[in-house]
């Protein structure tokens, strides 16, 4: 089961990271709190994971 959640988990950090590049591309600043409201919700989910399986690591954003 820990697999299986971790490995969601990374999904969903992939595609939140994606679509804060894709965001980023535009170069316009009224996506700004956009971004940062997606980057928040990438920490919660690194901190949501970390807290119930404490040896997981993830990599730093590519963003």
């Amino acid at each position: 089961m820990e697999a299986d959640e971790v490995t969601r988990a990374r999904t969903v950090i992939e595609r939140i990271d994606q679509t804060i590049r894709d965001l980023q591309t535009l170069d316009d600043p009224t996506w700004d709190e956009q971004i940062l409201a997606l980057r928040s919700m990438r920490q919660e989910t690194i901190r949501a994971v970390r807290e119930k399986y404490p040896d997981t690591h993830f990599s730093r954003p590519r963003t």
